[in-house]
């Protein structure tokens, strides 16, 4: 079922390569789709697709535990972005 106008669409942990859902395909399966978040830098090498598909992109700190960020910035981030 295409996702709906101000729904949030998660990809989930898909590995990044030709098969990864994106740009026209993301188009035809959620005409609605305006915005594009990505969890970190890694997941943003797939941005050129999506912003060449004419969608707006934004890159969010990663929430690995890994990325040594402090938590509440990590939180105050996304909690921006899914206001916005």
């Amino acid at each position: 079922m295409p996702a709906q106008v101000g729904e949030v669409v998660a990809l989930g942990e898909q590995p990044l390569g030709e098969d990864l859902l994106g740009g026209q395909d993301a188009l035809a399966a959620a005409p609605g789709l305006a915005l594009v978040v990505f969890n970190g830098k890694t997941a943003a090498r797939a941005l050129p697709r999506w912003r060449d598909a004419g969608l707006a992109t934004l890159v969010l700190p990663s929430t690995s535990p890994a990325y040594t960020l402090p938590l509440v910035a990590k939180v105050d981030a996304w909690r921006a972005a899914v206001r916005a």
